[in-house]
């Protein structure tokens, strides 16, 4: 029984940390995705290329609806934020 209780407490946890690491990957979804297209592109980056992706999604938190360009020039990129979600 005590076994019994152990897994189940195991998956719980287990469970919780994979829905945390799903849940913070989605928020930085554009991110990362705009970090992927300068991989792809570059090989490399650096802290600034990092950080100026990044700054973007402070701006958002801002509640300011940003539009641009991915890293590659080519794919566009919007985020959702609370504002943008009530205008539609």
């Amino acid at each position: 029984m005590k076994t019994l209780l152990v897994d189940m407490e195991t998956r719980r946890i287990l469970e919780e940390a994979v829905d945390e690491a799903s849940n913070i990957l989605k928020s930085y979804r554009l991110e990362l995705d705009s970090l992927a297209d300068l991989l792809c592109e570059h090989e490399t980056v650096d802290g600034a290329q990092i950080d100026a992706i990044l700054s973007r999604t402070e701006k958002q938190e801002e509640g300011k609806v940003i539009a641009g360009f991915a890293p590659n020039g080519h794919e566009p990129f919007q985020k959702e934020t609370p504002a943008r979600q009530n205008m539609v």
